[in-house]
């Protein structure tokens, strides 16, 4: 009787809210350094919420005003069939994880805090859609299709605000409350909206945006919150118990239904979580313990194969038994779909070199030379002359290293070489180079035993850039070289140029260099593809100098203790009284 009494106690106590706690609202908004941006999406109402495609996000860039915002494409993203239980909070993470990307920069990854916290990563490319790429002066609306027309569940910000035409102020916390006056709360903060917040705003501020209103501040990069949320609004079932401090839950699969599957057993091993390093796991009966101080708890559950649950609940001084099925769900398929290793996803030990370290390190010299501080690699030019250089990782020459560009092999097919003077003016349009030491992820048949070099060149993802050098060193080798992105063109073109004129006489005696190189790169993108085509050339003439010098070229006393008749050796070579720089095959020259 006494369970009946308190059902019908706390029924009548959530009519009163229920008015409002009826949908989703936008729970808190992360504008971080670089590109870390997040919105967190809370379900206030005490039903799960299906989204079912029919909710989306759409981004009022610098003050633009709600048609004009509506009417762009790029400036909303659908949010997807995720299913959002009565209580929980869904995290929307901007999709920057190429650590290999240079920051500051557009591309820079978002840091790792922020990534762990993340249930969806959303606008990978700004150009498909650029709705999370927010900085402060941009409104964002929640909106949900009702079969005829959207509309507003939540706005953050007012659409058509005039002061953030300018594109240098942020809402802040002082009337006018646009940026003018107060401190910037938009802009390098992480907002949360208060717990007495129980329904969206359905209409733009106005006249102004009142930030204090409804949210309070953290301090810029805090991801501590993301995933929780604190409100008023009764949270289904499992928030109006109270349950004592020993709390006992069976785990059940779902009941068949949707095609998922169910056995009507209970979970063996099941996680559940009620705060970070403190939890248990399910017995053979589906049964845990935990022992909790009086408070409210997010519990949270997860077995590999069934879909993660959240339950909020009300530790008190009553025990309560609560019965929780979780969801199946079916695993994707793992398709290899490029040869780039990526980190913490692929075990294989891998470098990444910068655009940053090849403009400083690389110079006029051969593109291997810039793996010299990369570990297990070691590249050297050998005798001097251009394109003479080599590289060895893990012990493995070059013939067993497989050098791509753009994923494409380029090692000679008949004895595994690399000619780098090919390759020439490349490291102008070079957006990173990743060497993957040991055997690689490559899906490709490939002399890849000792490693793999993968040189990766701007396109339609990196933004315009022309870069124009004059380079020499101080033995007479100029290099004149021309690079060109286009990023992302109209109707999904992009062009990527590159060429370079080198000339003069190396290190070495006799190893002069005359070549011209160039690369051209087209892409079109299609809505799921990206279709890309490039061709280069080399024509070239240069001096090398392939013969080995013996040991006591470089040093005759050294030579001499090893046993060896080093003036002999010195007289044979013509190289009593020259340098290192000699160069015994004078006469030969190499054309290629």
């Amino acid at each position: 009787m006494k369970k009946l009494l308190l059902s019908v106690f706390t029924f009548a106590s959530a009519i009163a809210v229920n008015a409002q706690c009826t949908d989703l609202i936008i729970s808190e908004y992360v504008e971080g350094s670089g590109n870390n941006k997040a919105l967190e999406i809370y379900n206030a109402s005490p039903n799960a919420i299906s989204l079912n495609n029919n909710y989306r996000l759409v981004r009022y860039n610098n003050g633009t005003g709600a048609a004009a915002g509506e009417a762009n494409s790029q400036a909303m993203v659908n949010l997807g069939n995720p299913t959002i239980q009565s209580g929980q909070a869904y995290v929307i993470v901007l999709d920057k994880r190429d650590d290999s990307q240079p920051c500051p920069g557009q591309e820079c990854a978002i840091d790792t805090a922020l990534e762990n916290r993340a249930d969806v990563f959303l606008c990978p490319n700004y150009t498909i859609s650029h709705s999370m790429y927010f900085n402060g002066n941009d409104a964002i609306s929640l909106q949900k299709f009702n079969g005829t027309t959207w509309n507003y569940v939540d706005i953050f910000g007012m659409m058509g605000d005039p002061a953030m035409l300018c594109d240098c102020t942020y809402w802040s916390d002082a009337f006018p409350y646009d940026g003018t006056a107060g401190t910037w709360w938009t802009r390098d903060h992480t907002l949360v909206r208060k717990s007495t917040i129980q329904q969206g705003v359905t209409s733009n501020p106005s006249p102004q945006f009142i930030v204090t209103t409804q949210w309070d501040s953290l301090p810029e990069n805090t991801y501590t919150g993301l995933g929780t949320h604190t409100c008023s609004c009764p949270i289904g079932t499992a928030s109006i118990n109270d349950i004592d401090n020993t709390v006992a839950v069976k785990v059940f699969p779902n009941p068949s239904n949707n095609n998922f599957f169910t056995t009507g057993e209970t979970i063996i091993g099941a996680t559940v979580l009620i705060a970070e390093g403190k939890g248990a796991v399910t017995d053979i009966n589906g049964n845990f313990s935990i022992k909790a101080d009086s408070g409210s708890y997010n519990v949270t559950i997860s077995f590999v194969g069934y879909e993660t649950q959240k339950q909020k609940i009300k530790v008190g001084n009553k025990p309560v038994t609560l019965n929780i099925s979780l969801k199946t769900k079916m695993l994707d398929e793992i398709e290899v779909v490029a040869d780039v290793a990526k980190t913490r996803e692929t075990p294989i030990a891998f470098s990444n070199i910068t655009v940053k370290q090849i403009q400083e390190e690389l110079g006029t010299r051969d593109l291997p030379m810039v793996l010299n501080s990369t570990p297990g690699a070691y590249a050297t030019e050998q005798g001097g002359g251009s394109g003479d250089a080599r590289i060895t990782i893990r012990g493995f020459d070059q013939r067993n290293v497989a050098v791509m560009v753009d994923g494409v092999p380029v090692n000679d097919m008949e004895n595994g070489q690399v000619y780098w003077s090919n390759w020439d003016g490349l490291g102008d349009i070079t957006r990173t180079m990743q060497v993957q030491r040991g055997l690689g992820a490559s899906k490709l048949a490939i002399a890849s035993v000792g490693g793999t070099i993968n040189i990766l060149t701007k396109g339609i993802d990196q933004k315009q850039s022309v870069n124009i050098k004059q380079e020499v060193n101080n033995y007479g080798l100029y290099k004149t070289s021309f690079g060109y992105n286009s990023g992302a063109l109209k109707k999904g073109w992009g062009i990527t140029l590159a060429g370079s004129r080198k000339w003069g006489s190396n290190w070495a005696d006799a190893t002069f260099t005359d070549a011209w190189s160039y690369f051209i790169k087209v892409q079109k993108r299609f809505e799921k593809h990206l279709f890309s085509i490039s061709a280069n050339g080399a024509p070239q003439k240069h001096g090398q100098r392939y013969d080995r010098l013996p040991v006591a070229v470089y040093n005759k006393k050294f030579s001499d203790k090893l046993g060896i008749n080093s003036d002999s050796i010195l007289t044979s070579y013509n190289q009593i009284e020259e340098d290192l720089t000699y160069k015994s095959n004078w006469e030969k020259q190499a054309t290629m």
